[in-house]
């Protein structure tokens, strides 16, 4: 997702049409990062919400001296805009309830792992958890769950963080009919 400042600068900026696009692939960016999990996703909205908050005050005391446009001037890039301050303010309002209830998006890909499991190398006899998690192409805390609920069966060094999955466990979690749905296309 991006930094809390671009977006927002996004938002300010942004034509009516435009704005809920901008809003649309900011929400499904965090959730697809965010493994599709609502409260991961309000979480990191927290710090867009501040920044709103701010822009918002910014653009009132602006209103409030009778300007109804900013001039603005990025000093990194050196670019120059004018920023229509009834539009942004409008706009913010708009971002701002959006950002404390943003609509849930729904993983594409919940229907089940679309793995194709020729393209393993089962000549290998153990796997370690970073290797699975790419080979299944799922998050950290994906596998993690998979992990401590039993799904998957994995051995610990003690002591050690690390995880490994043994091949025949691995093609024993993927054959089983309650998780696996293989790919239809």
């Amino acid at each position: 997702m991006e930094d809390a400042k671009t977006i927002v600068k996004r938002i300010e900026h942004a034509s009516a049409s435009e704005l809920g696009q901008i809003l649309e692939a900011v929400n499904r960016q965090a959730f697809q990062e965010m493994d599709w999990n609502i409260y991961s996703v309000r979480a990191a909205y927290s710090d867009v919400i501040s920044r709103i908050i701010y822009a918002w005050n910014q653009c009132n005391q602006y209103l409030e001296y009778g300007n109804e446009r900013m001039e603005e001037y990025d000093c990194v890039t050196g670019e120059q805009s004018v920023l229509d301050v009834r539009q942004a303010l409008s706009n913010l309002k708009i971002a701002k309830d959006f950002f404390e209830n943003p609509p849930v998006v729904e993983n594409p890909n919940k229907e089940g792992l679309s793995v194709d499991v020729s393209t393993i190398d089962w000549s290998k006899p153990v796997f370690t958890a970073a290797e699975v998690k790419t080979l299944l192409g799922v998050s950290d805390s994906t596998l993690s769950r998979w992990l401590t609920g039993g799904w998957l069966s994995y051995t610990q060094v003690h002591g050690s963080d690390k995880r490994f999955i043994q091949a025949e466990h691995l093609r024993a979690f993927l054959n089983n009919d309650k998780i696996f749905y293989p790919s239809t296309k």
